[in-house]
């Protein structure tokens, strides 16, 4: 079983931090890290998921709406 790969510290002087530990459920798709539940992170735009800090690098690639454009839609089956 593979355990999640995430350094928790309790503030952004720690030197050390714990390494989180919860089971894995998903691979960070930028830097492969092992995700527990708590830790991944899902692009509401394409639904690929991330850690927290590798999906704030991937939002800045999707390209902008232009103002007035919509979003696509998903179809919903009857």
């Amino acid at each position: 079983m593979k355990t999640c790969g995430i350094l928790q510290v309790q503030n952004a002087g720690d030197e050390w931090g714990e390494v989180c530990g919860r089971m894995a459920v998903a691979n960070c798709a930028d830097c492969g890290a092992h995700v527990c539940a708590e830790h991944t992170e899902t692009c509401d735009k394409c639904g690929v998921s991330f850690c927290g800090s590798c999906l704030g690098f991937h939002l800045a690639d999707h390209p902008k709406r232009a103002h007035g454009e919509e979003l696509p839609r998903a179809r919903r089956s009857a």
